[in-house]
């Protein structure tokens, strides 16, 4: 009875997931976002109504403070950008999902429930990539007219969640920890394929550095065949990336935005968003400390941040900057206390250890792309399912 009772929550959590990111923006469904939009306010007030009990007296003590901390970002939104009450509740779906853990807190999920429809809905997201790979030049997932861009090697486009997709490559690498069954790398290496043909240089780079960084630290007795497997996989490397088109597209495109990876010139559109963002974004001490809230469609804050996309400047790809710019100082302090507290000291056995490395890249990928704002329902499980660990080893 408890398993079933814990199954369909489970599921419950998959389907709420889909709808906060409107069904991958489907386009035959698109017609029916402002209905999709509705119901996921109604699955919030039920998450709220459950959650409530545990969000008075919780262990999650930093996540309330973030609640609170968007509760006064709406206020302020409302009153200094003269936003509509709907398009403030509507834009803040993403950053309230902070509210999942205490709905999960109430219910007493098991960390492996919760696990298991992470899991679920990464694979949600491969198959929606898989078919809009198959139906090129169609758009069949999102809004961006951005399927002929080849200008990387392989064609692109997004699809919400694309960010999370890593995730996959650090379980599969645990299973394989847990078991030794080769298979599991066989499927970790597969997902890696899959992340170096999104041809994004942050997921990439991010996602083998931690994922590397995982085996070597749960295999130091196997340290010489990691290390040989290693330089294997440089070999081989090299040889794809003499011969990749892929790879061979990205290298040129770093070169000519501002001198590779390293550079930070102020030719660096990434580097000049980012002092201008600082400089310029929020122009008062309220805007400063708890942001500006998030832009809706023909609202003043939209025309507001018009002016800086006319100049290239963009807060998807300048990370806690975007994050100071639409929720203010005391949301990145926060998240960064968070961050820091769940990463180096959270007790967790070896089971989940791996969630701390896919956090790790998520931030890091976060400095100069926009995972950790468009895909924080999955920090924020992974969070969860690390503190439920702790409280779990500590009662025993």
């Amino acid at each position: 009875m408890i398993a079933k009772y814990q199954k369909n929550v489970s599921w419950f959590l998959v389907i709420f997931v889909i709808l906060l990111y409107r069904c991958y923006n489907y386009v035959p469904l698109l017609p029916y976002t402002q209905l999709m939009s509705f119901i996921t306010l109604l699955l919030y007030a039920y998450i709220i109504f459950i959650g409530k009990k545990a969000f008075s007296n919780s262990v999650f003590k930093i996540e309330k403070y973030i609640f609170w901390s968007l509760v006064i970002t709406m206020i302020v939104s409302l009153l200094y950008w003269n936003t509509s009450i709907f398009n403030v509740i509507s834009r803040y779906y993403l950053p309230a999902s902070i509210l999942i853990v205490f709905f999960l807190k109430s219910k007493k999920i098991d960390c492996s429930k919760v696990e298991n429809s992470i899991v679920v809905l990464t694979w949600i997201y491969i198959a929606c990539w898989l078919l809009q790979v198959f139906e090129v030049p169609n758009i069949i997932f999102g809004t961006r007219d951005e399927v002929d861009d080849l200008s990387r090697g392989f064609v692109r486009f997004y699809i919400n969640t694309k960010e999370n997709l890593p995730f996959l490559i650090f379980y599969y690498l645990s299973l394989y920890n847990k078991d030794r069954n080769k298979i599991y790398i066989v499927i970790a290496f597969v997902i890696f394929v899959i992340v170096v043909l999104h041809v994004t240089r942050q997921m990439i780079f991010w996602s083998a550095l931690f994922a590397v960084l995982y085996l070597i630290s749960q295999n130091m007795k196997h340290l010489k065949s990691i290390l040989l497997l290693a330089g294997m996989i440089s070999i081989m490397g090299h040889y794809f990336i003499s011969n990749s088109e892929v790879v061979s597209s990205l290298i040129s495109v770093t070169e000519n935005s501002g001198g590779g990876v390293n550079s930070l010139s102020t030719d660096n559109i990434r580097f000049e968003a980012i002092m201008y963002f600082i400089q310029n974004y929020s122009n008062n001490f309220l805007t400063i400390l708890f942001g500006n809230g998030f832009p809706s469609m023909a609202d003043s804050l939209a025309k507001y941040e018009d002016s800086f996309k006319m100049l290239g400047y963009y807060k998807a790809d300048v990370g806690f900057v975007g994050m100071y710019c639409d929720t203010g100082l005391m949301s990145v302090i926060l998240y960064i206390i968070l961050v820091i507290k769940t990463l180096f000291f959270t007790k967790t056995d070896k089971r989940y250890s791996y969630l701390k490395y896919y956090i790790a890249y998520m931030v890091c990928s976060y400095f100069g792309s926009h995972t950790l704002t468009s895909d924080v329902v999955f920090v924020i499980l992974s969070m969860y399912i690390l503190k439920i660990n702790e409280v779990n080893l500590i009662e025993k």
